[in-house]
């Protein structure tokens, strides 16, 4: 639900000619004027309003990442002629059109539900005693059997009792999955390598938490792929990340968590009216 850091106003770059050569200056005509009448914290002034070196630094944050980035003298360029068509848009009211204003209602509102966002992330205090809390209660919900065990799967349940009986006289499971199984594992001989009693279906699951190691179930188990004859081959303890590995990560949706709480209580204490 919730986005931080997020750029909510993406750098736009309005001209044909930078969308064809990228930031180049050729689009500018204009000649560098005096700023040394300008304040400590301003790039600009264009009719006025100000362009502060804030902004700047904003286009550059979110072209980090971008391939021939241009430098500070091509962003205040472009910011200009951003301005110039922003003081001529306003001249022709197009911010009272219905669909303009609602996109800078927008643009306004996730600048600053994020803003305040950061503000409140970097006020709330999760203590390592919180998230190590956390990480154990997680650890306990994680700590699950892990089954290693193989499968002939049959179109009957009488096909199934007559494997049942077969393995019962000692034949080999491996050998009657390769023969006799319908199922992708046959060539494996049946072995469907290490699951937890997540990853199969409920009844397979079920079957096989009832057996001990080396044991053969002696009824057909059926599911939605047919009937099954299970072997448990092995079991173990389910694979856990250490504390150190994901202690970052905890701590995050801890954070997350909180601000969501938040938002809840403000929703709650406001008086909403909305369209059914």
């Amino acid at each position: 639900m919730l986005e931080l850091n997020q750029s909510s106003t993406p750098f736009f770059r309005l001209f044909l000619c930078i969308l064809s050569i990228g930031f180049s200056g050729m689009c500018h005509t204009a000649s560098a004027q005096d700023g040394s009448k300008l304040p400590a914290d301003i790039a600009a002034n264009v009719n006025g309003r100000n362009i502060p070196f804030a902004m700047i630094t904003q286009v550059e944050q979110q072209l980090t990442n971008s391939e021939n980035s241009p430098n500070r003298e091509d962003i205040l360029l472009e910011l200009i002629d951003l301005e110039l068509l922003t003081q001529r848009a306003e001249t022709q009211k197009l911010d009272e059109k219905p669909e303009i204003a609602a996109q800078l209602q927008l643009l306004y509102s996730q600048t600053m539900a994020n803003a305040y966002l950061q503000s409140l992330s970097a006020e709330l205090q999760v203590s390592d005693e919180q998230v190590r809390a956390e990480y154990d209660k997680q650890l306990e919900q994680l700590e699950r059997t892990e089954y290693r065990a193989s499968h002939i799967l049959l179109e009957s349940e009488a096909d199934a009792l007559e494997i049942i009986a077969a393995l019962n006289d000692n034949n080999d499971f491996a050998e009657l999955a390769k023969e006799r199984s319908t199922g992708p594992s046959a060539k494996q001989g049946g072995d469907l390598g290490w699951f937890d009693d997540g990853t199969m279906v409920a009844e397979f699951t079920a079957a096989v938490s009832t057996l001990s190691k080396g044991e053969i179930t002696q009824a057909p188990v059926q599911t939605q792929f047919g009937w099954h004859v299970i072997k448990l081959v092995d079991t173990r303890s389910g694979q856990v990340p250490d504390f150190e590995s994901v202690k970052a990560g905890i701590k995050n949706l801890m954070v997350r968590n909180l601000l969501e709480e938040r938002v809840t209580a403000l929703r709650e204490l406001a008086n909403i009216t909305r369209i059914e």
